[in-house]
């Protein structure tokens, strides 16, 4: 028989059961080994032995320039994803890469805040992303 105390706990666990099987909520684990960055304002750069996680990084950019976003990918193993978008979560960019690789994208600026998500799946390697703002 279930006693009053342990009700408030059944509750609470079958929320996190159905969000969990929804996708709302998730479990992941995360591997850094030798996970190296470096973030200034329009640049940033990373290096890893072993990455399976992801990382958020933001950059402020001047509302209506013109924002190239150059990226150069180093991939030995796994893949790597790169995902930019803004605030309002509007997609510019989203690419998986299985092997190395570099190019840009071009967008013009209609907020000032964009986000880098930086998602490693067992990969191996590095990579550089530049941003070039001009006025439009």
């Amino acid at each position: 028989m279930i006693t009053l105390e342990f009700i408030p706990s059944v509750i609470i666990l079958t929320i996190l059961f159905v969000l969990y099987k929804k996708g709302i909520l998730s479990i992941r684990r995360q591997t850094y080994l030798s996970y190296i960055t470096k973030k200034t304002k329009n640049r940033f750069r990373a290096s890893y032995k072993k990455y399976n996680g992801y990382h958020y990084y933001r950059f402020w950019v001047k509302k209506g320039s013109k924002v190239t976003v150059s990226y150069d990918v180093t991939v030995e193993a796994g893949s790597l994803i790169l995902e930019w978008k803004d605030i309002k979560m509007n997609h510019y960019f989203h690419k998986e890469f299985y092997d190395s690789q570099s190019g840009s994208f071009s967008f013009e600026a209609e907020r000032r805040y964009y986000t880098l998500k930086f998602t490693g799946k067992n990969t191996k390697g590095g990579c550089i992303i530049e941003l070039n703002e001009s006025a439009s």
